[in-house]
């Protein structure tokens, strides 16, 4: 409808000249077009880039859904081949770097590999791997007592994607996507308690251990201090 009117201004103008004799527009009258159309521009562009982060928002929560069928196709692979003959306090992922046996375990799984199998299968090169894909399945840590059963060992229960540092970051938590993070602080418990025991929701009383499989950042060493508060300061 705007367009219309705005082509039938520039008629009407252009008409207007032939009438007094003239064959083109008078500078003023460039000017009122070129006025006319920086407003459209100032209105519509906005809207423009709207559209284009949406578009890639749904580009990346394609590709968070599309890594973590990979991962779980892969672990229900592993979970086939070893089942519960992993040691408690190890990884259940080959080859994965275990931080602390005994607490939570957070385990660098970026190198095996596993971690390669999921990137394959999701069909995604080495230069186009995300800047942090991490994922939380059942506890394998020593002296648990939570809900945790065999099989939450090889489920994914948490993933966090993270495509680069200015795209917001996809949480899969309690079978719900969610752009933030939920423990602000270390101290946080609202969600989960210090041994990273859920407390509400469809995985209440199980507890997570926390997989890495892709981290290319500069935030500090996976598991860390540093690390950690990163990854707080990603939430909305």
């Amino acid at each position: 409808m705007k367009t219309k009117k705005i082509t039938g201004f520039i008629r009407c103008v252009r008409k207007n000249s032939m009438k007094n004799g003239r064959k083109g527009f008078t500078l003023v009258e460039l000017i009122v077009v070129l006025v006319i159309l920086a407003v459209i521009a100032a209105i519509t562009i906005p809207a423009l880039m709207g559209y284009i982060d949406k578009a890639r928002e749904s580009q990346d929560r394609f590709d968070a859904e599309n890594y973590l069928t990979a991962i779980q196709t892969s672990l229900t692979e592993l979970y086939a081949m070893q089942g519960g003959t992993v040691a408690a306090g190890e990884s259940v992922i080959p080859k994965g770097k275990v931080y602390s046996k005994n607490g939570n375990a957070d385990v660098d799984a970026s190198g095996t590999v596993f971690a390669q199998n999921v990137f394959k299968l999701a069909e995604v090169e080495d230069g186009e791997k995300p800047l942090f894909l991490m994922v939380g399945l059942g506890s394998n840590a020593q002296n648990t007592n939570s809900k945790t059963t065999l099989h939450d060992k090889y489920t994914v229960l948490f993933l966090f994607y993270l495509k680069d540092e200015a795209s917001k970051p996809l949480l899969f938590f309690n079978g719900e996507w969610t752009n933030s993070y939920m423990k602000k602080t270390k101290e946080d418990t609202r969600f989960m308690d210090v041994n990273n025991v859920i407390k509400s929701g469809a995985l209440n009383g199980k507890r997570l251990q926390y997989y890495c499989l892709s981290y290319a950042g500069t935030h500090g060493t996976f598991g860390g201090t540093d690390f950690w508060n990163w990854v707080r300061s990603k939430q909305e």
